[in-house]
């Protein structure tokens, strides 16, 4: 493991460790051992929310503390409001060919101005919706692990492990987590945006990676 930065408690005892790898090197394109890698850390600090949100109660604050703050967490709940909107499309299909729906529709010619045209805002975005989900929100293993194309060496992000995130569950103690700069949303983000345009994909993804 990396040298790195190490906090102790007035104990002496080290609570975490703190480095800055060069993400190029430290997750190499050509090996696909670290496309898995890159899979692992997102799919680990999704589980550090979760487990934060389920059994405590800290708020945001305790979630921010979980990740790299308050953006981190911003783009977890991105994540989650693709999935959410990708179901909302499903559902305004279904309403409108079922037969009771429908009929009221029918009924009522303000009502079915109004759902009709929000539907027809709502689905000016179906393909980014759909985009943003299947890249990020779900389904997104292949995603993650390309986003490392965009690393240059040079690129650095800060990775950290806490004592104080230890899950317990059943009396098996999960690891300490690595926490990377760059989140599930950053790496999905820079692998959709490179098919459009390589470089606003590597400039953004340099950007998020690096700490200066």
């Amino acid at each position: 493991m990396p040298s790195g930065d190490v906090a102790r408690d007035r104990a002496g005892l080290a609570t975490s460790k703190t480095w800055y790898p060069d993400l190029a090197v430290f997750l190499p394109k050509d090996l696909p051992l670290a496309r898995l890698m890159a899979r692992l850390f997102v799919l680990w600090q999704d589980m550090l929310y979760e487990h934060a949100g389920l059994i405590e109660d800290a708020g945001f604050g305790g979630l921010d503390q979980r990740g790299h703050g308050d953006l981190q967490r911003r783009l977890y709940f991105l994540r989650g409001n693709s999935r959410t909107l990708s179901s909302a499309k499903y559902l305004f299909d279904a309403l409108v060919i079922d037969s009771t729906f429908s009929s009221w529709l029918r009924e009522d010619a303000g009502l079915s101005k109004g759902f009709f045209e929000a539907k027809s805002a709502f689905d000016k975005h179906r393909s980014v919706i759909e985009q943003v989900r299947n890249t990020i929100g779900a389904h997104g293993e292949q995603d993650m692990g390309d986003a490392i194309e965009e690393f240059q060496v040079g690129d650095r992000g800060r990775f950290e492990t806490h004592s104080a995130d230890v899950m317990v569950a059943s009396g098996v103690t999960f690891a300490i987590r690595p926490v990377p700069l760059f989140s599930a949303a950053t790496c999905g983000a820079a692998s959709t945006v490179r098919r459009a345009d390589r470089s606003t994909a590597a400039a953004g993804t340099r950007a998020c990676a690096a700490d200066s």
